[in-house]
């Protein structure tokens, strides 16, 4: 498969139905987007874990890998996880309800790979969805949607900003201290 960026390539963002759909090739600018944005939140978050290891006195090489859980979704396969017909991981093609390229993804930190800063994965989840957010409000990735999955163990963020779409907010129960 191609790669997208350094640690992306495009065998992470097709669809995790049986027949592995791919990204719609018409849909490509959408992707590389896309990958852009996940390389800046790997970016960021690899130089969070650098200074973490740092200040707890941990020497060894950082893994601040970053799994892709579920980007592009044809419309059947969203339908079958129980999504709705507008989810930003659909595409337009064939679909009435949506007027704008997928451009979402699901992601969560290899957490295994973490395991000597002692925190519950609810933390490293909490720590790498402020992360994004962190990228996102200081206009480092893209405006769009971001919502923080405690139960499914994943940070959900799509750049429909750039699509003309509003940005949405979801699951952060961070300031209530959840």
């Amino acid at each position: 498969m191609a790669k997208l960026t350094n640690n992306f390539d495009e065998s992470e963002f097709r669809c995790k139905d049986k027949d592995g759909t791919p990204w719609p090739a018409e849909e490509r600018g959408a992707l590389d987007n896309l990958a852009k944005d996940m390389q800046i939140a790997a970016d960021a978050w690899h130089s969070l874990l650098c200074e973490l290891y740092e200040r707890i006195g941990i020497e060894r090489k950082v893994d601040s890998r970053i799994q892709v859980v579920s980007a592009y979704r044809t419309l059947e396969y969203n339908r079958s996880v129980g999504s709705n017909d507008t989810s930003q991981h659909t595409d337009r093609l064939g679909n009435p309800a949506k007027n704008t390229p997928p451009c979402a993804a699901d992601i969560r930190p290899m957490l295994q790979s973490i395991s000597e800063l002692r925190m519950g994965n609810d933390q490293i989840l909490r720590m790498f969805y402020l992360t994004i957010r962190r990228c996102v409000d200081e206009g480092e990735m893209a405006p769009g949607g971001l919502g923080l999955y405690f139960d499914s163990n994943f940070v959900h963020y799509d750049n429909r900003g750039l699509y003309g779409l509003p940005s949405a907010r979801w699951g952060d129960e961070i300031e209530k201290g959840v």
